[in-house]
């Protein structure tokens, strides 16, 4: 396994497991709660993502996983972090009034507001990440 290869993978999951996230928090923001949707199942994609890199981090070896994990990387996750820390706290007061006027639920804003919180940092890594693609630079 090559450093490209495990950064492509890295990429792949955390955009499959992003736009679940994002689809989720679209369903349930428009059409409410949903019988037809497990909502146990951004997390079980997030987990089969945690595994997928894992193994391919093994197969890859210390070397490649080091280098896929390298210092820019850790920067790149550090301010997709920070961005969904503040989008996350910026969904509180849009969600309150919301609650407020009576345009959504209490059990509708959790889940919009938790699928949310857990996919922007993951897609904002992938924008950052592609971003940086052949650059050696992010910013």
């Amino acid at each position: 396994m090559t450093v490209e290869k495990l950064q492509t993978i890295r990429r792949w999951v955390f955009l499959i497991i992003g736009l679940t996230c994002l689809l989720y928090a679209g369903i349930y923001l428009v059409l409410g709660m949903s019988d037809i949707l497990n909502p146990f199942l951004p997390g079980v994609i997030g987990l089969a993502g945690g595994l997928i890199l894992v193994i391919a981090s093994l197969i890859g070896g210390h070397s490649v996983a080091e280098a896929v994990f390298d210092e820019m990387s850790r920067a790149e996750w550090g301010r997709a972090l920070r961005f969904g820390y503040w989008w996350a706290l910026a969904l509180y007061p849009v969600f309150g009034l919301l609650l407020w006027r009576g345009l959504v639920d209490q059990t509708q804003a959790f889940a919009v507001m938790g699928t949310l919180t857990g996919g922007v940092p993951l897609l904002y890594y992938c924008w950052l990440d592609m971003r940086g693609q052949g650059h050696g630079i992010v910013e």
